[in-house]
């Protein structure tokens, strides 16, 4: 996995200045689902990162009832990430990593052997569920409108 992920810090200044405060982060978790959808894309384009959770070469995924992994759960900032982590002894590997848009969209989002992804979850488990393709589609969209507008 190296190489794509950020373990250390070495987001940009603009980055950084967009990543949301708490408070921020506790208002869109209250958004509606299409609401929060939006931020999320809007998010991820402007600071050009996703972030995710995993350990070692693993990625953290949502399992069934059956402990079957289903769903890929992703944030806009690292702070919508910590605040989904649940504090447990078992998860305690588990690290918030920064994925680059540009990987995210060419190699992780594809390669994934899940077909949703839990988009900007919150502490319970509620938030914006989405194919992959249907999320792929619609940062490359936003990324293009981006472009035009630069």
């Amino acid at each position: 996995m190296s190489g794509f992920i950020v373990t250390t810090d070495t987001r940009t200044d603009r980055q950084k200045a967009n990543e949301p405060d708490m408070a921020e982060v506790l208002k869109v978790v209250q958004y509606a689902p299409m609401k929060r959808y939006k931020y999320f894309i809007n998010k991820v384009v402007q600071t050009e990162m996703l972030w995710a959770c995993g350990a070692d070469d693993r990625w953290a995924m949502m399992d069934d009832e059956n402990r079957v992994p289903f769903m890929f759960p992703v944030w806009p900032a690292k702070l919508f990430a910590y605040l989904w982590l649940p504090p447990q002894p078992d998860m305690s590997e588990i690290e918030v990593r920064a994925i680059a848009l540009d990987f995210a969209l060419e190699t992780l989002l594809p390669s994934l052997e899940v077909d949703q992804i839990a988009v900007c979850f919150d502490a319970s488990d509620k938030g914006p569920i989405v194919t992959v393709e249907k999320l792929i589609t619609d940062l490359k969209k936003a990324l293009s409108a981006k472009k035009r507008l630069n």
